[in-house]
């Protein structure tokens, strides 16, 4: 073969890489759409869920005179400003770590060192230690 026809081949395979590339490229994005279609359906689906259940377990607690409780319940259960807010909760008060819960309080840097690391327990930091050095 001659340096010319080897050029040629060369140039022959390397366009039609080229070409197999942007095909993969396309199909990619359309495989990340379809997922992402996909995604959004079940979330409405889990939504619609919710919202039906909901609606089941408040006229539940309506015809049975439970408002009261289920209010209770979620009162106990709500976190978040907006949710409780919602429903005419109040916030949640702000409690500081105080006492032997402050000084017990593991250190954040600690904490996210475990978080990747390995385990979170109270025994492998309240002496400082990452998780993944005790045995």
């Amino acid at each position: 073969m001659t340096k010319n026809a080897s050029k040629k081949t060369s140039n022959a395979t390397l366009t039609a890489l080229k070409k197999m590339k942007e095909k993969q490229a396309k199909l990619a994005e359309k495989i990340q759409r379809i997922e992402d279609e996909r995604k959004q359906e079940e979330d409405a689906r889990e939504t619609q869920k919710k919202i039906i259940i909901g609606g089941y377990y408040l006229d539940k607690a309506k015809r049975t005179n439970a408002i009261d409780k289920l209010i209770d319940a979620l009162d106990k259960h709500l976190t978040r400003k907006s949710d409780r807010a919602l429903f005419d909760l109040p916030p949640l008060p702000k409690a500081p770590l105080a006492g032997a819960a402050a000084k017990n309080a593991p250190d954040p840097k600690d904490l996210r060192h475990s978080v990747t690391q390995g385990a979170y327990t109270p025994e492998n930091q309240a002496h400082n230690v990452p998780a993944d050095e005790t045995a």
